[in-house]
């Protein structure tokens, strides 16, 4: 086996986050309930859910229960019970789809087992592999085990309810982005590929030494090794993102260009941010038009884009009035209150390509 040794479970899945990939080593976190009622050092053995902490915590706040939960009211395991034997927890991940244009994938944990849909599903035996390292499948096929648990993982996916989507300023996406996390805008491709593979692909490449060395401005650094993994994984819209940030914050950005917009078709999610991003890009080599359009897009996508509204000034380049340039600053100014001083730097900025240095000034 390729697992690194003697790092922990999380790093022999060759995992240093959180997102990719569906082993206990990063599901079982511990649920811990304090208050009146509660019984200390009750250790309930058995699978309990995040989906469960609403329903609980409304009965010990003697709240009426709630309509249609997927979860229970675990006060009852207090005493001396143990969750039912047939209950199990759902997982899934996107991030490897939204982030690089792998597989997602979609887990089943069972009291007795644990199972991972993925382009090579896997399953566990978790009495004598409690830390997940021999797929039974293949060696020990359990097909009707493995057909209940792909079962109900169909199941749950054909009643998920898609519900109303609201935009996201650019400094929770990017709060959002630090933690894993990413928002899809719409439909993305899929590479097919097994996020294993993609997993290993990347530990050898130091995509993580990538992320922290561009966290620490160390951008020549963090530039080599993001062109490696594009030269290794060119469907990775993340890392086509992040070179491109490189690029721009080295005063590269005609190179930047070319990665953002091959990003953007490879991954839509990146959405408003990274096409903003692009209009600043393309603004650079003075390309005027390709701008504005870039910011219209971005605007269309989140009009509480700050970076969008600050581009939209330069409308007045282009015939419009620079009391519709004021809207866009007066606009972004109120996006950015209290977020620091970048977003005024910028309105400036635009002022004076607009030849009004007094309002520059200001």
């Amino acid at each position: 086996e390729r697992w690194s040794r003697g790092l922990g479970d999380v790093y022999k899945r060759q995992e240093l986050t959180h997102s990719y990939s569906l082993y206990d080593a990063v599901l079982a976190v511990p649920l811990v309930f304090r208050g009146p009622g509660v019984p200390p050092a009750r250790v309930v053995e058995g699978v309990v859910s995040i989906v469960d902490m609403a329903p609980t915590l409304a009965s010990l706040l003697d709240l009426p229960p709630l309509g249609e939960s997927d979860g229970i009211d675990l006060s009852p395991l207090w005493g001396e019970a143990s969750p039912a034997s047939d209950r199990f927890a759902y997982a899934e991940t996107l991030a490897t789809r939204l982030e690089h244009g792998w597989s997602p994938l979609f887990a089943i944990r069972t009291r007795d087992h644990h199972y991972v849909r993925a382009p090579r599903p896997e399953l566990y035996e978790l009495a004598s592999d409690p830390k997940q390292l021999r797929n039974r499948i293949g060696s020990q096929p359990e097909t009707e085990l493995v057909a209940a648990l792909d079962a109900e993982i169909a199941g749950i996916l054909a009643s998920q309810v898609h519900t109303s989507e609201e935009s996201v300023d650019d400094e929770t996406r990017e709060q959002l982005r630090s933690l894993g996390y990413l928002i899809p805008e719409r439909e993305l491709p899929e590479t097919g590929i097994d996020p294993k593979d993609g997993l290993l692909a990347l530990r050898d490449l130091e995509f993580e030494a990538g992320d922290a060395a561009f966290a620490a401005h160390d951008l020549v650094r963090a530039e080599a090794i993001f062109s490696r993994v594009v030269e290794r994984l060119p469907g990775s819209a993340y890392a086509r993102a992040m070179l491109a940030l490189c690029y721009l914050q080295t005063g590269q950005a005609p190179r930047a260009i070319p990665h953002l917009e091959l990003a953007l078709q490879l991954s839509p999610k990146l959405g408003d941010h990274y096409t903003a991003l692009l209009g600043d890009a393309r603004l650079l080599t003075g390309d005027l038009d390709a701008a504005l359009a870039a910011y219209e897009e971005a605007a269309r996508i989140n009009p509480e884009n700050p970076t969008a509204q600050i581009g939209l000034m330069l409308r007045a380049r282009r015939g419009a009035s620079l009391a519709e340039a004021e809207v866009h600053a007066a606009r972004a100014r109120e996006i950015t209150l209290d977020k620091g001083g970048g977003a005024h730097l910028n309105i400036g900025r635009n002022w004076e390509r607009l030849g009004e240095i007094e309002r520059a000034r200001v």
